[in-house]
């Protein structure tokens, strides 16, 4: 990666609605084969820059190329490259799972033999003839993102791919991302969900309040930002008790060897920084219930 040309450039990109700017002069690329987590609290912009990116919005002032392709100018010409999921179904309800697969290849000039194979793919074989209506959320969610697939995209553009998915269709779905980027498909994820992002990306931006306050790799992020801390347990009475320690302080170290000593030590974990610390840091603002957990798991 790098080498080639970015398969998304955004240079000074600014969007607003009405008299409120959500979107304040980003610049950012995305290079070929990678996975990018574009992340951030509800509100931040994510989904405002993917509509951006895509063509559904077009913005006030600043320039997206995708493929090359001046979004602004010709998006029609980088679409048949992309496959795209957003956080809305978007379903047809009243259609099969295959009918709305299929709507789909035939809008992008494909037949549908392949359509079996990516019900399979997401764990729908079995379900491809009943009405979407008989879905459950995580089963269209599971839909929405085989339907991103039908045009064999180049880019993938996913807003909360992962929304509404039980742990098993999350595992599914994050199998299915990683064998993509395997094949050399770039993905672009926008998320709230800081250890899916975690877990998944290459590379993160940071986006709070329409601006990128980060970008770089996960692990950098928690490197530069983030310190190293032991996790002990210890005897409380019936209970115990958590204490956190800095890893590298050489005073843990004497702690830990009394609380040895004295058999008050229960369990001891040593913990990195998570993505979440990271945000709060830079963006200081903090994380609804929702995302801590998301965070934490």
């Amino acid at each position: 990666m790098g080498s080639e040309q970015p398969v998304i450039e955004v240079n000074d990109l600014s969007f607003s609605y009405g008299e409120m700017e959500v979107i304040k002069g980003i610049s950012f690329a995305v290079e070929r084969g990678e996975m990018l987590g574009f992340l951030g609290p509800n509100g931040a912009g994510k989904t405002t820059t993917a509509k951006l990116i895509t063509g559904q919005l077009i913005a006030a002032s600043g320039d997206i190329r995708v493929f090359g392709v001046d979004m602004k100018k010709d998006c029609r010409q980088a679409l048949g490259r992309i496959g795209v999921s957003f956080e809305s179904p978007n379903l047809y309800p009243k259609f099969s799972g295959f009918e709305n697969l299929a709507i789909f290849a035939r809008l992008n000039g494909l037949g549908t033999t392949h359509i079996p194979e990516l019900l399979k793919h997401v764990d729908l074989d079995g379900r491809g003839k009943d009405r979407v209506s008989s879905y459950s959320k995580g089963m269209q969610q599971r839909l929405v993102f085989a339907r991103a697939l039908v045009n064999h995209p180049e880019l993938l553009i996913l807003d909360e791919p992962t929304v509404g998915l039980d742990p098993v269709g999350r595992s599914l779905i994050h199998q299915l991302l990683r064998q993509e980027q395997n094949r050399g498909t770039t993905i672009f994820i926008t998320s709230h969900d800081m250890w899916e992002i975690d877990e998944l990306c290459d590379r993160v931006i940071f986006l709070n309040d329409g601006q990128i306050v980060a970008n770089d790799t996960p692990e950098a992020l928690k490197q530069q930002h983030g310190k190293p801390f032991v996790e002990v347990g210890l005897k409380d009475g019936d209970d115990v008790r958590k204490v956190s320690l800095p890893l590298h302080e050489p005073q843990t170290a004497d702690q830990i060897a009394q609380w040895i000593r004295q058999q008050e030590l229960v369990t001891i974990h040593s913990q990195e920084a998570t993505l979440g610390h990271v945000f709060i840091k830079l963006a200081g603002r903090s994380l609804d219930d929702e995302q801590i957990s998301g965070d934490l798991r």
